[in-house]
């Protein structure tokens, strides 16, 4: 057994706090019950990433929660979470009381969940709930990827008043012919006309529509899923 003195212990929680980067919220919009859409802008220091990667969220000295980061490294200083507020732990009490021009902490963005050339000509892009956040700067990401010919975005959703984004996903598919986009359902009501069910089965139909050995899927929700 290692013994660690209490001096250590000081030095180590300065070193980490010393590793976190504040932030400034420009805005926290309350898109619906479920969902809010959190902008910032860095205060100082760098802060790159990768489409897909997450950073950890300081939420006290001894609480952090991670979470992915929903916005295009183009955007830079400024960037963005899509958050469901509806668990009502300390990471979602915390982000649902933040207000503009306060200050949070966040690590150094990290993750292998990325946008890769991998030399596939479609990619399927397939979420659930938030689970599209990492998805949405991977979306911008292969849009600009001249040798990408189809992307599509599934998303898996409980009730239709949980459909956010619609607007924003419209405009992608006028500005762009290669991109569709299809939201399914798990409970809709009645007069839902759209996809319904689980979207596994979404997932593997279009990858046969679109040639398994052509296309690369990006999965992104939670462990069930």
């Amino acid at each position: 057994m290692t013994l660690i003195s209490y001096i250590d212990i000081s030095l180590y929680i300065k070193y980490c706090q010393d590793m976190f980067i504040q932030h400034e919220v420009i805005s926290n919009k309350k898109l619906n019950d479920k969902f809010n859409l959190i902008r910032l802008s860095v205060k100082k220091r760098s802060f790159n990433f990768r489409p897909g990667q997450f950073i950890t969220l300081k939420v006290t000295d001894s609480v952090f929660r991670c979470y992915s980061i929903s916005s295009s490294p183009d955007i830079l200083p400024f960037w963005q979470m899509f958050v469901d507020i509806t668990p009502g732990g300390p990471g979602t009490s915390y982000i649902k009381q933040l207000t503009k021009g306060d200050t949070i902490e966040t690590s150094l963005p990290t993750g292998e969940f990325v946008y890769k050339k991998d030399g596939s000509k479609n990619i399927i892009l397939a979420g659930t709930g938030c689970g599209i956040a990492p998805l949405l700067p991977i979306l911008q990401a292969s849009l600009k990827d001249n040798r990408i010919n189809k992307i599509l975005l599934l998303w898996g959703l409980r009730f239709k008043k949980d459909i956010v984004l619609e607007s924003y996903l419209k405009q992608i598919t006028k500005k762009y012919a290669k991109f569709h986009y299809e939201i399914i359902l798990s409970r809709p009501e009645e007069k839902w006309a759209g996809n319904t069910g689980h979207i596994q089965k979404y997932i593997v139909k279009n990858t046969k529509i679109l040639l398994p050995m052509e296309t690369s899927v990006y999965l992104s929700g939670n462990g069930e899923f």
